[in-house]
Order: C-alpha cells, then structure tokens, then sequence
C-alpha cells in the first residue's frame, strides 16, 4: 500500500482542502484533493466459503485508517456450516468500530425490524457529501453516527452489516437479505476518526466492492460464501468547508446539468468567486457571479461528477453536479 499526501500544487488548483473555520467538514465519497489518500495495491479480496462438515468460515482484517498504529475498524466475513437437516444458513460481512474515537454511519431501510435485521452500514455513492449530518439516500434512512465498542444499538444489535443473508426453517420471515451493499458494485463507507475524545472529528471514507448476492458452489442463492474487496481509502487533512451551499441558501441547478449551471444567492450579494474542480482537486471552469440569478456553461465538460465552490462575503460553500 502506498500512503501519500497530494502534492500542494494539486491543492491549490481547487483548493478543496485549505483550512477555513466551519461548523463541519464536507468530504466527498471519492475525492482524494486535500486529503491523505491510500491506494490498496493489489486490491485486497476477503472470503469466506462454507466448508464440508461442520466447521464454520470466518476471514477477519483490521485496518488502520490514519496510520498510527492503532486499529480502527475490522472487516469480519463469516458462513456458518449447515445445521442438522440443512434447516439454518447464516453468511454475513460486518464492519465493528474498534475503538470510542473512531466512527461508522448506519441507515435503517424502510423495512427495518430490530426482531430480524441487524443495522446496515450506510453506502454512499461517488460524489455523495460525508460530513456530520448524512441524508437519506435511495432505500436509506438518514444516516446516524456510531461509535465503538461500546456505542451499540442494544445487547442483541452490536455489529453492523455491509451485507447479510439469513434462512431459519422455523422462523417467521424465512430466506433474508440485509444491509445496503448488494449490487456488486463499488461503494463507499464512510468513516470518521479523532485523536481523542474532545477533539475535532476527521471525516472520510473507504472503497469497498461487496457480493451481488450469496451463492454456494452450484449457484444456488444459500448464502454459501460471502466476499469483499478494499480498493482505497481517505481521510480529510483540514476542515474543509463550513456547510454545501444548499444548506447555506445558495441554489446551484440543475445538479445534473447538460449545459448551463445557474446560480441564485439567498439574498443579493457581492461578487462571489465559482471554481468548478473534479474530485482530484483539478479546477475545470472559473467563474464570478454576482447579484441574484448567473449561469455559467458547462457544455465543454466531460460527462462525470464535479465539485463546485464558492467563495461567498458570507463564507465558502461547495455543491457536488453532475455533468451528463
């Protein structure tokens, strides 16, 4: 693995991680300007297969996000060996908080029972804002902040799920699929850590690919292995920005633009300065608005997902567009 801060030229083009003073940060899933980046090379596959006979499979890794030597979060994938009768079939991959200064995000889904389902490990997508307060997103609620080992839901509830399936022969709800990464494709966790109980949280995130579904070897969907792989991970270097500039009043339309972006300030303003940058900190387009309704064309950009700034009288604000 190869840990690396980008380089200060790379920051200035977008300046996404000069420090400001804020309420929160803002990171966006998949941005690595103003950030401490760390690219897992080779990929790292985890996997867990039931095994004949009655022995069960469980593959654990613990990873140290911030690099100062201590765990933050353990990765554990577990398939249980069939019971008697083959009447109970348990797979799960579940992410455990190691410590009280490090932080994981869990959505409940609309069909949430505590009875039967264990809470999932919020996903959000490239581009998404990681910041204190997560919105809900697609089948999510929004997301609520936990930390470990003792910060749990309740003495039956104290693991969170990336993914998890379940068949009871006896129980009420049958064959069952929980948490939010089961589409097989790349995701990312979002992550917080501090250095001690009363300091500032650094916000972040991890790149994490989880099964479509559970298969055993003939393809049969009886949860017989579950698997998944770490890409990259990273963590804020600064306070990144005080709040999206939708929460600041600011309407920045449409988010996903095919040409003209408009910009309208809550109330009548000054010149305030628009950097249009990509997630590598790359600034694309500048731009100064000013009064209450300019647009600005994007019809020369490549179709992707952008960060916009602004740097306001009132402050700095950042909204996230996509460009199709």
């Amino acid at each position: 693995m190869d840990r690396f801060l980008l380089s200060m030229a790379c920051l200035a083009l977008l300046a996404m991680g000069s420090a400001r003073t804020g309420r929160a940060q803002t990171i966006f899933a998949g941005q690595v300007a103003g950030a401490t980046y760390t690219d897992v090379v080779p990929d790292k596959e985890l996997f867990a297969e039931r095994k004949s006979g009655m022995v069960d499979s469980q593959v654990e890794e613990s990873m140290d996000l911030n690099g100062d030597g201590i765990a933050d979060i353990k990765i554990e994938l577990y398939v249980n060996a069939i019971w008697t009768g083959g009447q109970s079939s348990t797979a799960y991959c579940r992410i455990y908080p190691l410590h009280a200064n490090v932080a994981l995000p869990i959505s409940e889904p609309s069909s949430y029972s505590k009875r039967y389902y264990n809470p999932g490990l919020t996903k959000r997508t490239l581009g998404e804002a990681i910041q204190s307060e997560l919105v809900a997103s697609g089948s999510m609620k929004a997301g609520v902040w936990v930390t470990g080992p003792t910060d749990l839901l309740d003495a039956n509830h104290s693991f969170f799920v990336l993914s998890e399936g379940f068949y009871g022969y006896n129980s009420p709800v049958g064959a069952v699929h929980t948490g939010f990464w089961y589409d097989g494709q790349d995701g990312y966790l979002p992550v917080r850590l501090r250095a001690n109980s009363t300091a500032p949280w650094q916000y972040g995130w991890v790149r994490l690919q989880a099964p479509g579904a559970f298969y055993n070897n003939s393809g049969e969907a009886n949860f017989g292995s579950v698997s998944v792989i770490i890409k990259d991970y990273a963590l804020s270097n600064t306070v990144l920005a005080a709040q999206t500039a939708q929460a600041a009043g600011w309407q920045i339309y449409p988010t996903q633009v095919t040409d003209q972006l408009t910009f309208e300030p809550p109330t009548p303003t000054g010149q305030s300065q628009v950097t249009v940058g990509d997630l590598c900190g790359r600034a694309i387009a500048h731009a100064v608005v000013s009064g209450r309704r300019q647009q600005l064309s994007l019809a020369g950009l490549a179709a992707g997902v952008y960060i916009v700034q602004l740097d306001t009288p009132a402050g700095h604000f950042v909204q996230r567009i996509t460009k199709q």
